[in-house]
């Protein structure tokens, strides 16, 4: 086979794949895909073939949610930046799963409102990060969140979320429970 028939076939199965793979990747997702808005340009390949497919492939799961979403604030390990307002979550997250306000909490942070994702895709971040990073400080037998349960919690934002931070940390002290 010549050079040139070569570099033919291998863009025509860069093609196949890429158009493959977004196609399971779709169909396998359980919690929807997230597509960055980015302008849409065709790649051109070898031999002036043009691949018109899309200008980037969906990010799914939830860790790989977390680290497009939340990672760039609270870093690859969860350990955020707490003297500049970016908690830690490794270890004190899972405390607040042992108050129901705490629970909700969690995904009525600004950071969880405000990255873009739907309340399925924050359930299952919500539910990868604590397992990932607070497993010993969570209840025993603590639920995963439902897309539903997220739902009823971000309709009920506090106004103020330092506020509304410092009661629920005051109520866990109170069970004896302390954060740090």
């Amino acid at each position: 086979m010549t050079s040139r028939r070569l570099k033919s076939w291998s863009a025509a199965l860069l093609i196949v794949m890429s158009t493959l793979a977004a196609s399971v990747a779709a169909q396998s997702d359980p919690i929807g895909t997230f597509t960055p808005s980015v302008p849409h340009r065709p790649l051109a390949l070898a031999n002036g073939i043009r691949f018109d497919g899309p200008a980037t492939a969906p990010v799914q799961g939830a860790r790989n949610l977390f680290v497009v979403h939340c990672a760039g604030c609270h870093g690859f390990d969860g350990a955020g930046h707490p003297d500049q307002g970016v908690p830690d979550m490794r270890g004190p997250l899972g405390h607040f799963l042992h108050l129901p306000e705490g629970r909700g909490f969690l995904v009525q942070v600004p950071g969880a409102n405000n990255a873009g994702l739907n309340d399925a895709q924050i359930a299952a971040v919500t539910t990868w990060l604590l397992s990932q990073f607070s497993p010993a400080t969570a209840p025993p037998g603590w639920r995963p969140y439902t897309a539903e349960e997220v739902a009823q919690w971000r309709s009920q934002r506090p106004a103020d979320v330092a506020a509304r931070r410092a009661e629920i940390v005051a109520r866990l002290k109170a069970q004896g429970i302390s954060l740090y």
